[in-house]
């Protein structure tokens, strides 16, 4: 079994303006991988939802490409 996540955790939040009705807004999280005993989650969150919701989505090869770009931008940057 992989060390990486198999999913995202993202707090949804409703805010809505003169023009539209309701927009959600989407911010990442935390992480979550499947329990090897059991069925379930184990979650890691990085922050708390002030308000709103939680989605839970399975991670695909774009995020890990993202996160590559973002890792090797930070060091060729010296992470500023």
């Amino acid at each position: 079994m992989s060390n990486r996540p198999t999913h995202k955790v993202l707090a949804v939040s409703e805010r809505s303006d003169a023009e539209t009705s309701s927009k959600s807004y989407f911010t990442r999280i935390g992480a979550a991988w499947p329990l090897k005993n059991a069925s379930g989650f184990s979650i890691q969150l990085d922050a708390l939802p002030v308000n709103g919701r939680l989605v839970v989505m399975e991670i695909g090869d774009e995020d890990y490409e993202s996160q590559e770009r973002s890792a090797k931008k930070s060091k060729t940057t010296g992470g500023e």
